[in-house]
C-alpha cells in the first residue's frame, strides 16, 4: 500500500515476524522454502544452503525438513518461519506478537534469540497488545490511537499512561464496573 503522508527511508535488510507460516509454500519442503525465503531475503545460494541445517535445528524440525509444508503442523510451519526470519541477518527486524509460537521452550529460545539480535545491533520494532511484552522486551515504547502518536518514551511511563487512560475511559462508560 502507498502512504497516505509522510516517507520512510530504509538501510539494510528487513526481515518481518507478521503472519508466521503464511509465507511458506505448502507444495514445496520445509528445505524448499528456506532456500525460498532466504533469496527473498537478500541471502545467497551459499549462505542458505550452509544455514539450511540449524534453521531446521532451530525449529525443531530438522527430520521434516525435506517433507512438503502442507505436511507440517501450524507450529511447525510457525516455527520454521520464525527461524528462518531470525537467520537472514536482518538489520531491521520488524515483528507482530511473535511470543505465542510453539511452547514455552520455543518461546524463550526466540526471545533470547530476538535479544541476542539486539546485542549485535539489529533494530527491532515490536508490535504488541500485551505490556508485559513491551516492558520485558523493550527499551522504548510507542503508543498509537486510531493513526496518531500518543505517547513515546521508556515503556514504563507510556504504559502508565496508557494504562491511565484505559482507566479513566472505562469509568466514564455506561454499564461497566471499575
Amino acid at each position: 500500500m502507498r502512504a497516505d503522508e509522510g516517507y520512510i527511508q530504509i538501510r539494510g535488510r528487513i526481515s518481518a515476524l507478521l503472519d508466521l507460516g503464511r509465507s511458506l509454500h505448502p507444495r514445496l519442503t520445509g528445505r524448499e522454502n528456506i532456500r525460498t525465503s532466504g533469496l527473498l531475503n537478500g541471502l545467497t545460494s551459499r549462505q542458505v544452503a550452509s544455514r539450511a541445517d540449524q534453521i531446521g535445528a532451530f525449529a525443531g524440525i530438522e527430520e521434516f525438513l525435506d517433507a512438503p509444508v502442507r505436511t507440517y503442523s501450524s507450529g511447525m510451519k510457525a516455527r520454521l518461519a520464525f527461524a528462518v526470519a531470525i537467520h537472514t541477518e536482518p538489520d531491521i527486524l520488524l515483528i507482530d506478537e511473535f511470543l505465542f509460537v510453539g511452547d514455552q521452550f520455543f518461546q524463550k529460545r526466540c526471545i533470547d534469540r530476538v535479544h541476542a539480535l539486539m546485542q549485535q545491533g539489529t533494530a527491532v520494532l515490536l508490535s504488541s497488545h500485551i505490556a508485559g511484552t513491551i516492558a520485558d522486551n523493550c527499551d522504548r515504547a510507542l503508543w498509537l490511537d486510531r493513526g496518531g502518536l500518543r505517547a513515546l518514551g521508556p515503556p514504563d511511563e507510556v504504559l502508565e499512561a496508557y494504562q491511565a487512560e484505559t482507566d479513566s475511559e472505562e469509568s466514564v462508560r455506561p454499564g461497566l464496573m471499575p
